[in-house]
């Protein structure tokens, strides 16, 4: 206990709490020491206190340390290279008087193999070994005891080692496994607390060997189920038991390699890109490879490709697929007023009525399975003059332009030149008729291109000769 760094002496430390309830007083140099001994967990709350002094709190937690594992157990970390040997122990934890033991040991004999092994000389050395059974070794399972007629052990103890051979390739791994048969005092009664197993594990040390991958064929079509075999083999030679994973555009399935390293899987893909494959196996590294998937052309073609806006038109469409006709595509119209579909025939044609009700772009889209989306358009126009707006109307030739202004003509030289010297008996005069007036100068109601034209200049011509004829009898 201090007070701004200067220890204080007669300051009563007070514990409460987790069953303590105790408290002394410090000495000169301000310490003082108090047995505990808490009842439960929790914390122990501490308050130092003098006259004069603000009172001071700290706590002591109190927990529960766990009870020690009481087992039989083999390392975790074991390795060793193909062909190489590494020794490890059998060990007792915490064990409590103990005297002899019974135990199987087992594991994978294509990764590791158990060689020899060594009794410790306290449950019986060499005369336990004889007693220890290996003629299963090859299969994967060995059985280990002790001859021990004196005295149990408590604690840590190391009962055998173990003499493993790595016979796997590199990066295989297998359990140690241990299976308790018996574990007895000196009177051969089971210890207590009784040992559990606690399993080791051995991995083969060394280089990963390479694994290649093959897939025949090496494309599928979309929607299409297609048997493509994989050939995985190291260094040329096949890999059996090689798992082969795919995986992309809707497929997820394996299947495992046989002796010749080969393995078909059936494979059906929903959509196009590429399936992953993978094969892997112990001791290898993954090799990786592809599969594409692809779907077959299809093109669309319409006649005609554009209508008027509120007109009915028959469209026809064509789908092929690099030039052969594709039956059962599904044709399908939409916008402006238009959404229809229908099938194509065996010639790969459909024929659909269409009806738009306002100008723009129908779109036109085209489908079947296996084959790529096909699409094109139909353009819709307003009729020119019908007040829509934004058309393109076409009128007939010569659809108001003005006609022509008649070019004027005189009278031919041929005729003034050739008239007889003494004009002939005529008629007396008189002037036109009014229905040859008319004639002249009456334009047709209507206005047809070109005519127009004709009968003015039929009118002039008629005009000039009748004012010949009338100078020269005045003459």
């Amino acid at each position: 206990v201090t007070s701004e760094g200067t220890a204080v002496d007669n300051a009563t430390v007070t514990l409460l709490g987790c069953g303590v309830d105790t408290n002394d007083t410090t000495d000169a140099s301000g310490t003082v020491t108090i047995s505990v001994t808490a009842t439960s967990t929790g914390t122990i709350g501490v308050t130092a206190t003098k006259n004069g002094y603000y009172d001071a709190t700290t706590g002591v937690d109190v927990m529960v340390y766990p009870t020690p594992s009481v087992t039989i157990s083999l390392p975790t970390d074991v390795s060793a290279e193909h062909g190489n040997t590494v020794v490890v122990p059998l060990m007792a934890n915490n064990v409590t008087n103990l005297a002899n033991f019974d135990v199987n040991i087992t594991y994978d004999p294509l990764v590791v193999n158990v060689t020899g092994v060594s009794v410790n000389d306290s449950f019986g050395g060499s005369s336990a070994n004889a007693l220890c059974n290996l003629k299963n070794a090859g299969q994967g399972s060995v059985n280990l005891v002790s001859f021990n007629l004196g005295d149990g052990y408590t604690g840590d103890r190391h009962l055998v080692d173990i003499t493993l051979e790595a016979v796997g390739t590199a990066g295989q791994t297998s359990e140690l496994g241990i299976v308790i048969n018996g574990a007895a005092n000196p009177d051969n009664d089971p210890i207590d607390p009784y040992p559990v197993a606690s399993n080791g594990t051995f991995m083969v040390g060394g280089e990963l060997l390479h694994l290649n991958v093959t897939a025949d064929p090496t494309g599928v079509i979309n929607n299409t189920a297609t048997d493509i075999t994989f050939n995985v083999t190291s260094d040329g030679s096949p890999v059996e038991g090689a798992l082969v994973t795919l995986l992309g555009c809707g497929v997820d399935v394996n299947d495992t390699t046989d002796v010749s390293g080969t393995v078909t899987i059936s494979v059906t893909a929903t959509s196009t890109g590429t399936i992953g494959v993978t094969a892997t196996k112990n001791g290898y590294d993954d090799a990786t490879t592809g599969v594409d998937v692809t779907a077959y052309p299809m093109t669309v073609t319409a006649d005609p490709t554009s209508m008027l806006r509120g007109t009915t038109i028959n469209v026809t469409f064509n789908v092929t697929s690099e030039g052969t006709a594709v039956e059962g595509a599904l044709v399908e119209l939409s916008g402006y007023g238009v959404d229809k579909n229908d099938t194509t025939d065996e010639n790969g044609t459909v024929t659909i009525s269409v009806t738009a009700t306002s100008a723009g772009t129908i779109d036109v889209t085209v489908t079947k399975d296996t084959y790529e989306v096909a699409t094109t358009t139909l353009a819709v126009t307003t009729p020119g003059g019908g007040g829509g707006g934004g058309g393109s109307g076409t009128y007939p030739p010569g659809w108001g332009e003005e006609a022509p202004a008649p070019a004027a003509t005189s009278a031919p030289e041929e005729a003034a030149s050739s008239a007889p010297t003494k004009a002939p008996t005529v008629a007396p005069t008189k002037a036109p008729t009014t229905a040859a007036t008319e004639i002249a100068t009456t334009k047709p109601t209507k206005g047809t291109p070109g005519f127009g034209a004709v009968l003015t200049v039929f009118a002039i011509a008629g005009l000039l000769v009748a004012t010949y004829l009338v100078m020269r009898r005045r003459e």
